[in-house]
């Protein structure tokens, strides 16, 4: 046995030496990608890994108040379960921003480069997964009833997105009243991020008391961020373009309400959605017409109001974290 342990390992070398040429053939983008990269400053990677990066950016302990909100005495009640409720949701947000900036092709996030421009797509991906792995590990150490609230919570976010990308794939089968389309859209964002305010909820009670609330407020969040993609000039400093669902090819709430308007926004948004996913090379002027359209007074009008409805269900928790419409356009 002794003598057959030396013998396989040299097989194996031999043959990853026989073959690492060919399999390096496969790869020639990569390679040459990786080759011709330059290496970031040093400055730059300040933080060890992807996710300190975004933590930085935002701050820990991202729901804070609303906890505080729904048990103002969980501190001092229960401080461990406090503390792991709250490193749970920073590794499952953050983690799941770290991919969606990927899957987006996002230059920044809150006006500073994305992770993944750093630290490569690769290295994000993996760290947000490690992330989520680890906090849900120690979950399971410390409080192992916890455990099928995060891992419920980590799969509705995962196939909502997955939902939203087979519709960028595919295209989103339209039915023939807008209501309809609205409320699956609606039941896409009640997974990728309704899922993760009811795991808010979940962990500091144990039970699913909360979720019709916390979804109710993860709508808001989603419809305003939609709306703030593609209305408002802040997002062009936070994320570093306007409109990015639309260049993207991504199916957002003014999407939607677009296609279902009058013929010529709705031909407009089809024609950004068609020339990007054939890459025309007239698709950048193709998309600039298709915000146009976006950012009619048709569209705008009804997205606005059905914002404004929403908040007004969600004021308490729209005012205890800050959240705010800013739904101008500069000329700029």
């Amino acid at each position: 046995m002794s003598a057959f342990i030396p013998t396989t390992i040299l097989v194996v070398l031999g043959l990853i030496i026989r073959h690492f040429s060919s399999l390096l053939a496969r790869f020639p983008t990569l390679t040459k990608a990786t080759a011709a990269k330059a290496l970031p400053t040093q400055p730059t990677r300040a933080f060890d890994c992807p996710y300190d990066y975004l933590l930085n950016i935002y701050g820990a302990h991202h729901f804070k108040k609303i906890i505080a909100y729904l048990r103002p005495n969980l501190e001092q009640e229960d401080p461990q379960l406090y503390a792991l409720a709250l490193e749970v949701l920073d590794a499952v947000h953050f983690g799941a921003i770290l991919v969606d900036d990927v899957a987006d092709e996002s230059m920044l996030r809150k006006g500073q480069t994305a992770a993944h421009r750093i630290y490569g797509s690769s290295e994000t991906i993996n760290r947000a997964y490690l992330i989520i792995l680890n906090a849900t590990m120690k979950c399971q150490r410390e409080r192992p009833e916890l455990v099928p609230f995060i891992l419920d919570c980590v799969t509705e976010i995962h196939q909502g997105q997955d939902d939203s990308l087979v519709w960028r794939r595919d295209g989103f089968v339209f039915t023939t009243d807008i209501e309809s389309a609205l409320q699956r859209y609606r039941h896409c964002a009640a997974q990728k991020t309704g899922a993760l305010f009811k795991l808010v909820g979940q962990l500091i009670t144990n039970c699913y008391d909360q979720d019709n609330l916390m979804n109710e407020y993860g709508w808001y969040c989603q419809l305003q961020n939609d709306c703030k993609n593609v209305f408002s000039s802040d997002v062009v400093s936070a994320k570093g373009a306007l409109a990015e669902d639309l260049i993207n090819g991504e199916y957002s709430y003014p999407i939607i309400v677009g296609l279902y308007s009058s013929p010529p926004i709705k031909a407009a948004i089809e024609n950004a959605f068609n020339r990007k996913r054939s890459n025309k090379a007239d698709s950048a002027a193709a998309i600039y017409q298709g915000v146009l359209a976006l950012q009619s007074e048709e569209v705008r009008n009804v997205c606005l109001q059905e914002l404004d409805n929403v908040r007004q269900r969600n004021k308490q928790f729209a005012e205890l974290w800050g959240r705010q419409e800013t739904m101008v356009l500069s000329a700029a």
